[in-house]
Parts: structure tokens; sequence; C-alpha cells
């Protein structure tokens, strides 16, 4: 089950393309993974260059269904291309499996956020994030999540045994770091942007507080903590219940001007972004994992953050961290951040280090230990469907 990295790719998309990276570099005993796709046939580096002098070939399988509604294909069309397929074991990288599996299946469930935080969703929308969960949590041979909180409120909330999960954390791709690339100015001039800007990257969320953090940057500029041209650049999709809260945020800060709401970006201009931003900010309320974070810092960019991130694990006495959301703990963080003159340059390179410590040949290896304990070692090398 690939859809996820068809069109613009979704966070997971972006999860289950760095595992496979990391699969093609490890050690497996996996021969071919099968990828299957809902619509057209598109390139990509993981079955083509990237793919050359490998011992694991990745195999895409494309339906040609893009008109097709994501829920149907997926429980009942996908379930007849598995079963022609012939594979021995099946994973999907997110929430929910296809039909009724007959073989070994694995699924990643990476947050509760359609219970803890329903009402960001329709009603509709919750109603199935809860039905395929629960169904795939029932069904499935093993059920990963990404970090042990995950885990322990997966057990919690379905009643599971701990030894039928287990982690797979998710490494950052090797192209955020803090070195800039010969491309970096012209893919900000192409999106308008400059050098030493503020930055809220993600999907613009109830739970993410962009309104406090409007805010703090009003705070910052209102007591030339940082120049008046400086800005906030929004990105991600604007996902509030009411889109027009956004900009109605945006004038009650009286920022209008001073705020840029780009939307979703390519992964391939997001490097560029992080590099170029003098500081990131990332509260949340719930999150799984908490990726941007970490990308921040892979890029060399401090970013303020609140508790319940896997950063929590990877750096616990992370010093940017606020003790909540509220606007003046907020604001202090960012003052810290922004005044540590002569440590920055120590704080900057220990983020690298901490987060480049998650690699994406360990997160494979973690995986195919799963693997290993969901398919039966009788069977050989087998074709895995995701």
């Amino acid at each position: 089950m690939a859809q996820e990295m068809e069109g613009e790719p979704t966070g997971v998309g972006r999860y289950l393309e760095n595992l496979l990276c990391g699969l093609q570099s490890a050690d497996s005993f996996v021969e071919e993974w099968v990828l299957f796709f809902r619509g057209s046939p598109f390139a990509h580096p993981l079955w083509s260059d990237r793919a050359t002098g490998t011992s694991t070939v990745i195999r895409p399988q494309f339906d040609c269904r893009d008109h097709s509604h994501p829920v149907l294909w997926e429980q009942m069309r996908l379930p007849r291309l598995v079963a022609k397929a012939k594979l021995d074991a099946i994973f999907s990288p997110a929430y929910s499996l296809p039909g009724r599996p007959r073989i070994p299946s694995l699924v990643t469930l990476h947050d509760l956020s359609f219970i803890h935080r329903g009402h960001e969703l329709g009603w509709k929308e919750r109603i199935r994030r809860r039905w395929l969960a629960r169904r795939a949590v029932r069904l499935a041979s093993r059920i990963l999540t990404d970090t042990e909180t995950i885990r322990e409120e997966v057990s919690e909330t379905y009643g599971i045994a701990s030894d039928r999960i287990g982690v797979v954390p998710i490494a950052v791709d090797g192209r955020f770091t803090p070195r800039a690339e010969p491309s970096d100015p012209e893919d900000l001039a192409a999106l308008g942007l400059r050098s030493g800007d503020l930055l809220f990257l993600g999907s613009i969320l109830p739970r993410r507080h962009l309104d406090r953090v409007l805010q703090v940057f009003g705070r910052l500029v209102q007591n030339q903590d940082v120049p008046p041209t400086t800005r906030l650049i929004l990105v991600g999709a604007n996902r509030l219940p009411d889109p027009s809260t956004l900009g109605r945020w945006i004038r009650e800060a009286d920022l209008e001007g001073q705020v840029v709401p780009l939307g979703y970006v390519s992964d391939a201009q997001l490097p560029a972004i992080y590099r170029s931003a003098r500081l990131t900010f990332y509260p949340s309320e719930y999150e799984g994992y908490g990726l941007p974070p970490l990308e921040s810092l892979a890029s060399g960019t401090p970013c303020i953050v609140t508790p319940g991130l896997a950063l929590d694990d990877l750096w616990p006495q992370y010093p940017y961290r606020a003790a909540d959301s509220s606007v003046d703990t907020l604001y202090s963080a960012a003052r810290r951040a922004l005044d540590e003159g002569a440590d920055a340059a120590s704080i900057t390179k220990e983020g690298v280090a901490r987060v480049r410590s998650v690699t994406t040949e360990s997160c494979a290896r973690r995986f195919l230990e799963e693997l290993r304990l969901a398919v039966d070692p009788g069977t050989g090398n087998p074709q895995v469907e995701t």
C-alpha cells in the first residue's frame, strides 16, 4: 500500500520512502518489495537509478485508477491485487489493512489523533479512521508505532498485549543538512523567501497553536528581538476547521504583510527553507512523532517545541523546549534561542549529531526484526507488499 507516495506526498509517504531507502541499504532477507499504487505510473529513484547495484528489488505496480475513491480502492480492489500477486506478507504504512489479509501482515499506527483530537476532523472522517484503525489492529500480525509513548497508547486504547507492538522510529532524510547547496538561492527566490526569517512548518491544525505563535512573533518584532523586516513564513496546508480563521488570526495580531502563508511546498524545496530560517516553531498539544523539529535541527536551525515529541527521548535536555504552549513560555524559549550567542554553535552541532544518530539503516533493521516476527521463518525470503 503505497498510495501515500502519489501526487503531493504526505508525511506517511515520506515515512515509507525513507524506510524503503533504508531497506535497500540494509542487509535484508527480502528479495523483492512490491509497491501497490492506485494511480498512474510515475518515475522515482527507488525503482530506477537508486536501485542499481542493490540486492533488494523494489517493483511498483500501478493500478491506473486515479479517480477511484481511496478507501474503496484499498478495501475492495487492493485485496484482489494482493491475492493475484501471491505475496508472503503485507505491510501497510498507515492505520489500515486491505480486506482481510490471509497472509502475515504489519500495520503502522503513527498516532491516535483521530481519537484524542477527533474534533479536528469531520464526523465522517473521524468515524472512518477509527473504524479502519480498530479493524487493522485486530487483523494485523504485528503493529508498529514510531515511539514508546504511542506504543503504550495503542496497547491501552485497544487492549492489546504490548508484545504484539513494535517500535520503529523515523530517520530524517539525508537531504536535511546545515550545508548550503548551490541551488538554495534559486529555491528561495522562487518562493519569495530570504535568509533570516522565522518559520512555522507543518500542516496548520488547531493543536499546533499557530495563533499563539503569531502572538509570539508579534512580541519579538515589537520588542526588537528580531529586525523589523523579519517575516514569519508558514509552510504547510491550512487544515483548520474554518480555513478563513488563519486570516483572522493574522489581522488580530496586526501582522498583515509580515506573515507569508506558502501552503504546501514540495519536498525538494524544504531543505533550503529550513537552512534559511533563523528559528522555527513547532508547539503542539499532541503528536505521534514530530518530524519537522528534527528536520530543522538536522538543517542547523533551532526549533521551539513543547513536550510530547520524539525529540523528548532523543534529547531530554533540549534547551529550547517550552514547558507549555502559552504565549509567555513560547516567547521566553524563543528569546533564549535568539540570544544564545557563542553557545549557539555548540547547540547546533549537538542537534545535528543527535538527529543523525537515528539512521535509515538502523530503522530498516528494526523493521526487519518486526517482519521476522510476523513471517514464519520457514517461508524463506518473502516478497513483501507495502
